[in-house]
């Protein structure tokens, strides 16, 4: 007897096969095992390498959230707009 389970979709995914809430699917699952690697920007990098008790933990984090933080990190150096209402100099 096969193996059932009940498990929710995204709507895009439902439209692409034609089905709806409901409908029963069948899938197969496969084992991935292509290796994951995270581009790191440099300041991450170095920032790593000055702190053991840091990089520990950040190697210990699954794929995804190395790879979440190495992009949020990266999109931080992007430039910034100046602060409205900034503080000005004064005259005196």
């Amino acid at each position: 007897m096969a193996a059932r389970a009940t498990s929710a979709c995204a709507k895009d995914l439902l439209r692409q096969l034609g089905v709806g809430p409901g409908d029963q699917i069948e899938i197969e699952l496969v084992e991935d095992h292509q290796e994951r690697v995270v581009v790191e920007p440099p300041e991450l990098t170095q920032a790593l390498a000055d702190n053991a008790a840091a990089k520990a933990a950040y190697e210990k984090l699954p794929f995804t959230h190395r790879n979440e933080y190495a992009r949020w990190i990266d999109e931080g150096k992007s430039p910034r707009p100046a602060l409205i209402g900034s503080p000005r100099q004064s005259d005196g």
